[in-house]
């Protein structure tokens, strides 16, 4: 797969994009669920997961879960493995953006009192991140040191409200997009929005590309990635005026 296009200047003080760090603590902060394997037993866990300041994840399991019934079995604990697939909001071609696999040691602590459902820490060994098909392993140390993207939660909706509501917005944003880029596109979208800036996809009759267009100054939440985007569209204005000067 081709590596993201980073195009205009990247932002003030900073790298254009997240780092693996940042894109892993993001992902386990935004999924709506996880998959756990250990041994034998597979199970979904369901918005029932937190990563503790020490690098640690925590998980609730759900009534009658399987996996518990397993470190039951073994004495309260066994190694165990964690996926988080990561798919995008708009309707992409090959929407899959990043694939996460955690592995380590998996405990049985005790049960919540007021739901009587087991809580479960990950003490991590190290995380396989997947992007892009590039593989980066990660420990925990790195992730106790990177920080959560502040749109991570909000990112599926504003992207999902700038396809809908905005088409031409992102047609707008095109302008700051290299030609060659855009020869034989059939379709432009938007694939992710973070603190650095928004990365679109642009397909072609055969594969995509992607785009990341990054913002003039970090955003710290989803009111400053707006300003951010403004800006990115007044940009877009600015050339469209000069090009039609110059013609």
């Amino acid at each position: 797969m081709e590596p993201v296009v980073t195009q205009t200047n990247k932002c003030s003080g900073g790298p254009p994009g997240p780092t693996s760090a940042e894109r892993v603590v993001t992902l386990l902060a935004a999924a709506d669920s996880l998959t756990v394997t250990t041994g034998e037993a597979r199970e979904e866990f369901a918005g029932l997961h937190s990563l503790d300041a020490v690098g640690r994840l925590l998980l609730w399991a759900p009534a009658h879960s399987c996996v518990t019934q397993v470190l039951d079995a073994t004495g309260g604990d066994a190694k165990a493995c964690i996926e988080i697939t990561d798919v995008a909001a708009a309707a992409v071609r090959d929407r899959v953006r990043a694939r996460l696999t955690a592995h380590g040691w998996l405990s049985l602590m005790h049960r919540d009192e007021c739901y009587g459902t087991p809580e479960l820490l990950l003490e991590l060994d190290h995380v396989q991140l997947t992007e892009r098909g590039r593989v980066t392993v990660l420990t925990p140390d790195e992730l106790v040191r990177a920080d959560v993207d502040p749109l991570a939660v909000q990112e599926a909706d504003l992207l999902l409200h700038l396809a809908d509501a905005h088409p031409e917005a992102i047609d707008q944003l095109t302008r700051l997009v290299h030609p060659d880029v855009l020869q034989s596109a059939t379709r432009v979208l938007p694939l992710a929005l973070d603190r650095y800036g928004i990365v679109l996809r642009v397909e072609r009759l055969s594969g995509h590309r992607d785009v990341r267009l990054p913002f003039p100054h970090r955003a710290v939440d989803a009111v400053s990635a707006q300003r951010g985007l403004g800006a990115l569209l007044a940009e877009a204005a600015r050339r469209a005026r000069r090009c039609r000067a110059q013609h």
